[in-house]
């Protein structure tokens, strides 16, 4: 009797034990501790099964705060043997105050038996019976940075440059002047115009993005200003200055271009007349002013349809490609496991991921085709 209440007592302490044990271990950390407001800081979590005898995935989601700006960068996962899974996550942070910074994580481990999965893959053909993964959410300590104060205020943080150019500098008072000022560079930029409102000058303004992604370092960023300007006196377009701060050089820096004298030549309008037909009619515009204004709408228009329909023609490839083969989903369990998988990471996705494992449970499938195309759009628009 009392050597079998000993061996109860020892398997009590064993599957108490057990219970206590983490599922996984982790890592959290940044790329510096020491920051600058707005520098970008690379932050890595890496999670390993600890507990090997489920099937396990990982979902880490950042929580919100007015403190920091925070962008999902990668995730990895790595099974490197049965029940030992590892998964890797990559964000961007931006520091948007001085002092301490605390960065909270939600860390959520989903796990599933062996009978589970076999049910899903083998049993299940007909989706009657879905993967029943029981959810833990493993409390892990807080990120914490020192974040030095920027002495005086910038629009951009990083590397960059600034480049200008302008088609002419006389022009009649029908004509037009086309300016441009290419922005490059990584890091966080705050730029949204280059020019200020000019007094009695006509502007027409457009960005043309020729690069914008995110990267360990910050947006990697291009991009192309366009100003088409027209007056009825001769006028300056301004220098200009933009501060900014490299946190690699520790140092202020001004992006300038220089200013530009534009001549606008005034034109008698009694040279424009019919004196035979129209003796005291005032053109509004001359035929070649016309023309001109044509011909660059014309080349504007046509220059931005074919960028955009050249980058919807790379895009829709890429996301065809990237997407092909949740669109190829048979079943509720099969797009749900994809998702898991691969965008796990994305509060977004939880929704369709409980919706799916909703659908298996109910046997209900006759919207599984409209969820699945829901599921696509928004992962087109992540």
């Amino acid at each position: 009797m009392k050597k079998s209440l000993g061996n109860l007592l020892v398997l009590l302490f064993f599957t108490l034990t057990l219970q206590a044990s983490p599922l996984a271990t982790y890592s959290l950390k940044a790329a510096k501790s020491e920051v600058y407001q707005k520098e970008a800081v690379e932050i890595t979590f890496e999670a390993q099964q600890k507990d090997h005898s489920h099937v396990m995935f990982f979902f880490l989601h950042p929580k919100k705060s007015s403190d920091y700006k925070i962008e999902f960068l990668t995730k990895e996962v790595d099974d490197h043997s049965y029940h030992n899974s590892n998964a890797l996550f990559k964000f961007v942070l931006f520091p948007l105050k001085s002092g301490p910074v605390t960065v909270d994580f939600d860390f959520v481990v989903k796990t599933a038996t062996d009978k589970a999965v076999a049910k899903a893959y083998v049993e299940d053909h007909d989706d009657s019976v879905g993967i029943d993964l029981k959810t833990t959410q493993i409390p892990i300590k807080p990120l914490k940075l020192q974040v030095k104060a920027l002495e005086k205020p910038v629009d951009l943080v990083g590397d960059f440059t600034l480049q200008s150019r302008i088609d002419k500098t006389k022009i009649d008072q029908y004509g037009s002047v086309n300016v441009h000022y290419v922005l490059r560079g990584t890091g966080y930029s705050e730029v949204t115009k280059i020019l200020p409102k000019l007094n009695g000058v006509n502007t027409f303004f457009d960005i043309e993005t020729l690069a914008d992604r995110l990267t360990d370092k910050g947006y990697l960023i291009a991009k192309e200003f366009i100003y088409a300007l027209t007056a009825k006196k001769s006028f300056t377009i301004p220098a200009v200055a933009i501060q900014a701060f490299s946190p690699t050089r520790k140092e202020y820096y001004t992006l300038a271009a220089p200013a530009y004298n534009v001549t606008v030549k005034t034109i008698d309008p009694t040279t424009l007349l019919d004196k035979e037909e129209s003796p005291n009619e005032k053109p509004l515009v001359s035929y070649k002013t016309l023309k001109e204004w044509f011909i660059y709408l014309v080349i504007f228009a046509f220059g931005y349809l074919s960028a955009t329909l050249a980058n919807s023609k790379i895009e829709f490839g890429k996301k065809k490609k990237v997407f092909e083969k949740f669109d190829k989903s048979k079943t509720p369990k099969e797009l749900m496991l994809l998702l898991i998988r691969d965008y796990g990471h994305d509060p977004a996705i939880s929704e369709y991921i409980d919706k799916l494992e909703t659908m298996m449970r109910g046997k209900n499938t006759k919207d599984f085709e409209r969820v699945k195309k829901e599921v696509i759009k928004r992962l087109e628009s992540l």
